[in-house]
């Protein structure tokens, strides 16, 4: 992303990075301690039977929060989620979603793991039934606790399970603040998953207007193309302003529908009206050029495409921000050359407010005047969400 400075004091900048070597998980204060523990458990045990790709089973309200985590801490693919309850679509945050009518399970998968609360033996001894010409096992669930994040033990482990090199581990714990890569385990869940599901949202869009074309503009260390060209996109572009980031995406999420390359968000190089969707997320508030960074947007995106994008909402000044939005300054700035189609509040949590949505995000008005009370229980979202689209 763009990086630029906001006059703080020295103090202020050290209290920052404090901060960032240290970020809470909001996400995990209200689960039982039982509960994380038999979770994380399930991961473990699962990694050491040597599981990689497994299928949660259950309704979509309980499988949602559990698409990730902590199954990408231990090398574990969700494949796909089985889904007990009627809902007319066919992913769920990027990852295909099937009826329990249906026994065509990819053929990856090697485990299937009850979500629901309903763990009683009928269902079980159901499930074994119907999966058992897939040779499969049968996985109860329940749990996860919040691992150490410091900086060493965080080094350590990235040394020890990924084939990162030294470098690539050292560069980016340095700048964990603005170029983290979500699809490591280097932050805690509740910040790993709030980037992460953003890009569901994203996949979602993808999915059901069957885009063809995808741009990721400010896209950091380039994990959203895990989500963003995993289905039936056939270009994802990557803009970053900064070459190292550039470098690391390109060593780490290459693809062959992939293309990374650095430029400014706002002179991306990309040809004119050639982009179905574009996700730009925590970029806006970087940039002091507003205006030529929407009209970069509009410029590259077809007629009556979308564009995704996501900004802090009024949440203080940082040592990398030159704008601090509120909801009515975002939809102001974004209206001038784009239709709002839907606002969106997110908080860091895995309470489902919408189940068309990820967790952690509902719908928000967007001709409210009281930005501080505008979600579920009067909460005010520490990050707002716009999908929109290109005005003609």
């Amino acid at each position: 992303m763009c990086m630029s400075t906001t006059s703080m004091n020295s103090d202020e900048i050290a209290a920052f990075h404090r901060h960032m070597d240290n970020p809470s998980s909001p996400m995990l204060s209200g689960i039982e301690e039982l509960r994380l523990q038999i979770l994380e458990k399930t991961a473990a045990y699962l990694k050491e039977s040597g599981v990689h790709s497994i299928a949660l089973y259950g309704s979509d309200h309980y499988a949602r929060p559990l698409l990730r985590q902590p199954w990408v801490r231990f090398g574990i693919n969700v494949a796909c989620v089985i889904n007990t309850e009627e809902i007319q679509v066919s992913t769920l945050g990027g990852i295909q979603l099937v009826g329990t009518h249906s026994t065509d399970l990819p053929a990856s998968i090697q485990a299937i793991v009850l979500v629901s609360p309903d763990q009683s033996q009928s269902l079980i001894q159901r499930v074994r039934q119907q999966y058992q010409s897939q040779n499969v096992q049968i996985v109860q669930l329940y749990g996860n606790h919040d691992a150490d994040y410091q900086r060493d033990a965080t080094i350590h482990r990235l040394k020890e399970t990924t084939d990162l090199s030294a470098q690539d581990v050292e560069w980016l714990l340095e700048n964990r603040g603005e170029r983290h890569d979500a699809s490591l385990d280097m932050l805690p869940p509740a910040r790993t998953e709030l980037h992460l599901r953003r890009y569901e949202l994203a996949s979602d869009l993808i999915a059901s207007n069957k885009f063809n074309t995808v741009a990721d503009l400010a896209c950091g260390t380039g994990y959203g193309v895990e989500l963003l060209a995993s289905l039936d996109v056939q270009k994802y572009s990557g803009v970053d302003i900064d070459l190292e980031t550039i470098e690391f995406a390109q060593r780490r999420h290459s693809k062959e529908n992939v293309e990374f390359h650095c430029a400014s968000a706002t002179n991306t190089s990309i040809d004119t009206d050639t982009v179905d969707l574009i996700a730009s997320f925590e970029t806006i508030e970087h940039i002091e050029e507003t205006e030529e960074l929407l009209a970069e947007f509009h410029r590259v995106l077809k007629p009556q495409a979308m564009l995704v994008v996501s900004t802090p909402n009024k949440m203080g000044p940082t040592p990398y921000h030159v704008h601090d939005f509120s909801l009515d300054s975002f939809v102001r700035a974004l209206s001038t050359r784009f239709e709002i189609i839907e606002i969106i509040g997110q908080l860091p949590l895995d309470t489902i407010y919408d189940r068309t949505l990820p967790p952690g995000m509902w719908r928000v008005d967007p001709d409210s005047v009281n930005a501080d009370a505008i979600g579920p229980e009067n909460r005010k979202p520490d990050y707002l969400i716009a999908i929109t689209r290109a005005r003609s």
